[in-house]
């Protein structure tokens, strides 16, 4: 249970006794939940928002009825995958996107050093066989 629930528990001013059992309902929960980390807190956070909610309106509320009013671990882990798989179709739309560009700025750079280094590879040539000097020549004597 992390600082934040903790203390939306305490500011619902929870008896004792109850906060142990909320804690503890809590973590089963959270035990039975997939995801990331971020996701489950997430999930966590509301459910610990909602029952500090319903124990303001009713405080002679038991862990009985909190299980009864928001369902078994189970049940919520099933919420929480139906959630998860909703949004799975928009988490692969995210990722193909990025690897996209990341295709696309990979290529660009290959194709760049390539064209860089051939050109090199030329100027080399040219140099090296000193092409380059005798068209220089065959131009000045054809312009004369």
């Amino acid at each position: 249970m992390t600082k934040h629930q903790k203390k939306v528990l305490l500011d619902a001013a929870i008896q004792p006794d109850l906060l142990e059992k909320v804690e503890n309902y809590l973590k089963d929960i959270q035990a039975v939940l997939t995801g990331s980390v971020h996701e489950r807190e997430s999930h966590v956070d509301m459910l610990c928002d909602d029952i500090a909610d319903y124990l303001s309106e009713k405080p002679e509320a038991t862990i009985h009825d909190i299980v009864r009013e928001f369902g078994s671990p189970e049940l919520q882990g099933n919420v929480a995958l139906e959630e998860e798989l909703d949004s799975f179709p928009e988490k692969i739309r995210r990722k193909m996107s990025l690897r996209r560009v990341v295709v696309v700025a990979a290529v660009l750079v290959v194709t760049i050093v390539g064209i860089v280094y051939a050109g090199a590879l030329i100027e080399n040539h040219v140099i090296a066989t000193g092409a380059g000097e005798e068209t220089i020549q065959n131009v000045e004597v054809e312009t004369m």
